[in-house]
C-alpha cells in the first residue's frame, strides 16, 4: 500500500470512531436525562405523599388529648392512630414518626398515669411530662413540615395555639386541687 491509501484509511477509521463515540455519548446522555426526570417525578410524588401523611398526623394528633382523657370512650381514635402509624410511618420525618408514636401510646395508657398520680406513686411533674408528650406531638408535626412561606402567619413559639390543650389540662388540675 502506498502512503496516500494508508492516510485515507486512518482518516476513515478516525471518522468512524468519532461518529461511534458521538452516537454512544448521545445515547448515554439521553438515558441519564431520562433517569433524572423520572427521579424528579418520584421525588415530587414522595413529597406529596409526605405532606398528605403529615396532614393526617396533624389531624389525629389534635384528637389525642380527648382520647387520653377518656380512652374507653375514644378507643377508635387510638386504634386509628395505631393503624395510621403502621401504614405511614416511613413517609413521616423521623422526629414526627417518633413523636407521634410516643404520643398515641402515652394517650392509650394516660389513665394509668392518672391513677398512679392519685395514689402518690408518681409526682405531678411526671404526670405533666406525660401529658406534654401527648400534646406536643401536634407542635412537632407543624414544625417538621416547615412551610417557610407561611412565615409570620403561623405562630411557632411555645405559646402557640398548638400548646393550648396542655395548658387547659393543667388548669383543670389546678381547679381540681382547689375543689372547684
Amino acid at each position: 500500500m502506498n502512503v496516500y491509501a494508508t492516510t485515507i484509511l486512518i482518516s476513515l477509521c478516525g471518522v468512524l470512531i468519532a461518529t461511534l463515540g458521538a452516537y454512544l455519548g448521545a445515547r448515554h446522555g439521553s438515558k441519564t436525562y431520562s433517569r433524572k426526570r423520572n427521579s424528579r417525578k418520584y421525588t415530587h410524588a414522595a413529597l406529596d405523599k409526605r405532606l398528605e401523611v403529615h396532614q393526617k398526623a396533624f389531624s389525629l394528633s389534635l384528637q389525642l388529648p380527648s382520647a387520653a382523657e377518656d380512652p374507653a370512650k375514644n378507643a377508635k381514635i387510638l386504634h386509628d392512630c395505631d393503624k395510621f402509624w403502621k401504614n405511614n410511618c416511613l413517609f413521616m420525618l423521623p422526629k414526627v414518626r417518633e413523636s407521634f408514636r410516643i404520643a398515641y401510646q402515652t394517650a392509650w395508657i394516660f389513665n394509668t398515669y392518672q391513677d398512679q398520680y392519685k395514689r402518690g406513686k408518681i409526682s405531678e411533674k411526671e404526670l405533666n411530662e406525660k401529658w406534654h408528650k401527648i400534646t406536643h406531638c401536634t407542635y412537632d408535626v407543624v414544625n417538621a413540615i416547615g412551610f417557610r412561606w407561611l412565615g409570620d402567619m403561623e405562630p411557632m413559639n411555645n405559646e402557640s395555639n398548638y400548646q393550648r390543650r396542655s395548658s387547659d389540662w393543667q388548669d383543670k388540675q389546678q381547679d381540681r386541687r382547689r375543689g372547684a
